[in-house]
């Protein structure tokens, strides 16, 4: 089988930098290279190599692996050399194979020359350190690679732009969805050429001729492909199709505004060719912004729409983890009925925990992507610093707790739990090169406690996550493990982390030898794979061999769902502490867990299973096949006891039913450690937890309890009188 890959992410690896020339002397030597006589056909083989594999059976890492490589080429290069040929000539003209080879040949050398004169142009050193300062974010903006896959641009297009239809008819001729369309027929029509011109594998090495026609379509062949009438056809064309040499002849700058972006399709005498599928992918859903925002008529309809296509898309991806019964849009925390104080545009309630979620639709202008700092900073103090401010503060009012919430549909919301930890997370609507590096460059973050770090991510990103972890805990987790690592876990692609934490745990990934992790591109293969399969329907594992394949009905696994179904506060915790485990003491809880469950059922007697991680907190797993009373009454005092013995600020407790092992309810005690004579007295017999590997648990005895003996629990005192 043959595809074309639509979505690659490409590691940049600084080595020992030669002596280079100026940016402007390279520029020029490639603008020159690329409008030498037939270097199109050059293009059309970069664009074979980067964007096609072969895969016979399922897709494995091996298909991926050589478009991860330093020596690949981004698709802003690839654009790059695409505008400067169109100033040429005869661009088209046929040339032999030796001759593009030896064209391609040269095109990479000038290619990573340019790359280190401007890396070296901003301060860069020879060995490969970035400057001091932030010059670097405009290397860094330009070889950023994608944020997106192929098929999220088309998904989101239709949905960031179907409520301006009635504009794209009247001024295009053609809806979103009919430009998706077309853009799907050129995609089959292309990828058909391609498997024929290639039925089993593509040996590079042994082309015999050009592989341009593969990227070339006449318009009749889209007229029978598409179902489309033939004027729709048109104008879609026109709109994506670039005009040649005027469009080019203003492009003297890799970082200026690149006219192949927005129109991808080269017009060839009677053909089309469109040499890269991504690029159209993208124009569909970036180049109407350009369209719409010059229409002063219709400027503010169209802010709107895009405001709230960010903000409805963001809600409906956590309402598919976290259920739409805990996802509210537009709440407004109010003073009173006459003041407003914040507002939050997403906000998810989950037990003891929210997320605070801030959409924005600021993106990147054409002088910040150009490296002028002025320009940088002010974009993502508008983007990113603004959505974060908000967040932080309708945060802080969350946790204050004494303003009303109001939702979307002028309905009081009554928080049920004090709210232990607020996420604050910022979303944007567009591809924002560089992200990672600009958070942090720039934003200016603050602290609170219960307040956690933020997540700063793309409208893509949360898509990805949402679509794999649909689990509420398994969610949560990701995002506390990612905000309070990020400095741990480095990478400029976020892909890659989140590959790293599917495949291993993000956790689990580091050693103690090195206890940074730097992750090149490469590392985020089992995610491009899984989301190929699911989205794009390549035969491919759907979900990366790790933490969500792993033991689906072990004991804790079991206990972990059943958490997530009943959302008792109390549990979370536990259930966050029992997903960061290790393997090996997932394995050791299943072994007590069961045996405190068997033990349960042959006694009808309570068994307890004591947690305790490193801090302040400690937490008790309660089987207790006694009514609820009875039981709540004995895990309290239980608590009670084993916190004050083990000196912990903070002990939660959860009691589960033996035979059907869901959660019946939970126990907080929440509150300053301090020496009491009454508890010193309670607690004197009680024994400590053994320790299991990283965590320790106590087990109650096997045997029943008389009403005249020492009561279980440790006090000391009969059962009778304790916790019978």
């Amino acid at each position: 089988m043959e595809g074309l890959l639509m979505s690659g992410y490409f590691d940049l690896i600084h080595q020992k930098l030669p002596s280079v020339r100026s940016e402007r002397e390279v520029f020029q030597e490639l603008e020159k290279l690329c409008k030498s006589p037939g270097f199109i056909h050059v293009i059309a083989t970069v664009c074979l190599r980067e964007y096609t594999f072969s895969c016979d059976d399922e897709l494995s890492y091996e298909h991926l692996a050589d478009h991860y490589s330093s020596q690949s080429l981004l698709r802003t290069e690839i654009s790059l050399i695409t505008c400067l040929m169109l100033k040429g000539e005869q661009w088209d003209k046929e040339i032999s194979v030796k001759e593009i080879n030896h064209l391609l040949v040269r095109t990479e050398e000038v290619l990573q020359d340019l790359h280190a004169s401007i890396f070296k142009g901003l301060g860069g050193t020879e060995t490969g350190e970035y400057p001091k300062g932030r010059k670097w974010l405009k290397e860094a903006i330009f070889y950023a690679g994608e944020s997106a896959y192929g098929s999220q641009y088309i998904d989101l297009s239709k949905r960031r732009y179907i409520k301006d239809n009635q504009w794209f008819v009247k001024n295009k001729n053609f809806t979103i969805e009919q430009a998706i369309c077309l853009y799907q027929s050129i995609y089959r029509l292309l990828n058909s050429k391609l498997n024929r011109r290639f039925p089993n594998r593509i040996d590079q090495e042994k082309l015999t001729e050009s592989v341009l026609p593969l990227y070339s379509f006449a318009f009749s062949e889209l007229v029978e492909e598409s179902a489309e009438k033939a004027e729709t056809i048109r104008a879609f064309l026109k709109t994506f199709t670039i005009e040649g040499v005027k469009a080019a002849k203003q492009f003297s700058n890799p970082t200026d505004f690149n006219p192949i972006d927005a129109q991808p399709i080269i017009r060839c005498g009677d053909h089309f060719i469109l040499l890269q599928a991504a690029s159209l992918c993208a124009a569909l859903y970036e180049a109407p912004f350009y369209w719409l925002i010059k229409d002063k008529e219709y400027y503010s309809a169209f802010i709107s729409n895009r405001g709230a296509f960010t903000e409805e898309f963001a809600a409906e991806r956590l309402e598919r983890v976290f259920g739409k019964e805990r996802v509210y849009r537009n709440v407004t925390i109010e003073k009173s009925k006459k003041e407003t104080v914040d507002e939050i545009d997403v906000l998810v309630i989950y037990g003891d925990r929210a997320i605070v979620l801030q959409a924005k639709s600021k993106r990147l202008t054409l002088k910040a992507k150009q490296g002028d700092e002025h320009a940088l900073e002010k974009d993502f103090f508008q983007a990113v610093q603004i959505a974060y401010d908000q967040a932080f503060s309708c945060a802080e009012s969350l946790k204050l707790n004494k303003y009303r919430l109001v939702t979307e549909s002028g309905e009081e919301l009554k928080l049920k739990n004090q709210l232990k930890e607020i996420y604050p997370v910022c979303v944007i609507s567009d591809h924002y090169p560089s992200l990672n590096s600009q958070v942090d460059s720039y934003l200016v973050t603050r602290s609170c406690q219960g307040i956690q770090p933020p997540y700063v991510m793309d409208v893509f990103f949360l898509d990805i996550i949402s679509e794999f972890l649909t689990s509420p805990l398994h969610f949560l987790n990701y995002i506390n493990l990612r905000v309070n690592n990020r400095q741990l876990v480095v990478s400029e692609k976020e892909h890659a982390v989140f590959a790293m934490h599917l495949t291993s745990g993000l956790r689990h990934s580091r050693s103690d030898k090195d206890p940074v992790l730097v992750l090149g591109g490469h590392s985020s293969i089992p995610v491009d794979i899984a989301f190929l399969s699911r989205r794009e329907g390549y035969p491919g594992e759907e979900t990366p061999t790790g933490i969500l394949t792993r033991g689906l009905d072990s004991p804790i696994q079991r206990l972990i769902k059943s958490i997530d179904v009943h959302n008792v506060p109390e549990g979370i915790q536990l259930g966050l502490f029992l997903l960061q485990l290790y393997p090996q003491d997932q394995a050791s809880f299943d072994r007590y867990y069961s045996e405190m469950l068997r033990r349960a059922k042959d006694d009808g007697r309570p068994h307890d299973f004591t947690l305790m991680p490193e801090n302040e907190l400690g937490m008790t797993i309660h089987i207790n096949p006694w009514p609820d009373e009875e039981a709540y009454e004995v895990l309290v005092k239980h608590c009670e006891n084993r916190k004050y013995k083990e000196g912990k600020d903070r002990w939660l407790g959860l009691c589960i039913c033996p035979w059907t092992e869901e959660i019946k309810f939970g126990v907080d005690q929440d509150y300053p450690w301090e020496a009491s004579q009454e508890l010193d007295d309670r607690t004197r017999h009680m024994k400590h937890p053994k320790e299991l590997s990283n965590f320790r648990t106590f087990v109650r005895p096997t045997r029943k309890v008389g009403r005249n003996d020492k009561c279980y629990c440790g006090s000391g005192k009969k059962y009778k009188i304790c916790c019978y």
